[in-house]
């Protein structure tokens, strides 16, 4: 299960830089990360208190 690992760790990174952004007020950054994401095959779900993801494996 490596490459969950290294996907964790690219997605969590891309959270943060996304957080980041988001805090700035940079939405043209942030919407362009949520897409980077999507293309990863995560879902997320911004809510009052958090910001949640969720991995969707691509069927081949």
């Amino acid at each position: 299960m490596l490459w969950w690992a290294e996907m964790q760790k690219k997605v969590e990174a891309l959270m943060r830089q996304r957080e980041d952004a988001r805090k700035r007020r940079d939405w043209t950054e942030a919407d362009r990360l949520r897409e980077e994401l999507k293309n990863l095959g995560v879902t997320i779900e911004d809510t009052p208190s958090e910001t949640r993801w969720t991995y969707h494996p691509r069927q081949t």
